[in-house]
């Protein structure tokens, strides 16, 4: 607290208040009122992460105060687009992970094969990746009964990835068994070795 003390008039800092769930609304609201005497902050959002209530106000919140830039993924640098496909891979992972609990253990890879503009509409992005699983037995669970759990993932990937990329978003999944810990290209793709 003692940095938030200084004079950050020229700084868009936001405050954000969590647990809300466990006080009451009078004891939340009184909270905000000290924050807002004490600290100069351009506005404090109230969230409760584990309940993910008001997330999205903090998500507009945050997105109001950055920045217009370009922002570029496609770049002229071969291989430029790397860290883009590893932060694809990484929104992709998540969701299968939120969607199969405890059924399937950390040992998922996601492989981004391509990102391309589509052919016939210039503001959408077709993205093709493999969830890799090291158990053909793993597969059906991340798939589905008819592919349920696979479109599931796939629409809750697709509307971050629009969120975040601002363009709108094919995906394309598709799920192999692969021993990726035991193949050099793989653990290269995700950054481990040189």
């Amino acid at each position: 607290f003692k940095i938030l003390k200084r004079d950050y008039k020229d700084k868009n800092i936001i405050g954000i208040l969590n647990k809300i769930d466990t006080k009451t609304k009078e004891e939340v609201l009184e909270f905000i009122d000290d924050i807002s005497k004490t600290f100069n902050l351009k506005e404090i959002v109230p969230v409760s992460a584990s309940k993910h209530t008001n997330i999205d106000e903090l998500i507009r919140t945050i997105i109001k105060y950055l920045p217009e830039q370009e922002f570029k993924i496609f770049e002229d640098e071969a291989g430029a687009e790397l860290p883009v496909r590893l932060y694809v891979s990484e929104i992709i992972r998540e969701k299968v992970l939120q969607k199969t609990y405890q059924e399937v253990p950390h040992e998922i890879m996601v492989v981004v094969d391509s990102i391309e503009p589509a052919k016939t509409k210039d503001d959408m992005l077709v993205i093709k990746a493999r969830i890799l699983v090291t158990r053909e037995n793993l597969k059906p669970i991340i798939i589905g009964k008819n592919g349920s759990n696979l479109k599931k993932i796939g629409i809750e990937a697709r509307k971050e990835l629009e969120f975040l990329l601002n363009k709108k978003i094919y995906l394309e999944l598709n799920v192999k068994a692969v021993a990726w810990k035991t193949k050099p290209d793989y653990i290269k793709y995700m950054g481990y070795i040189g």
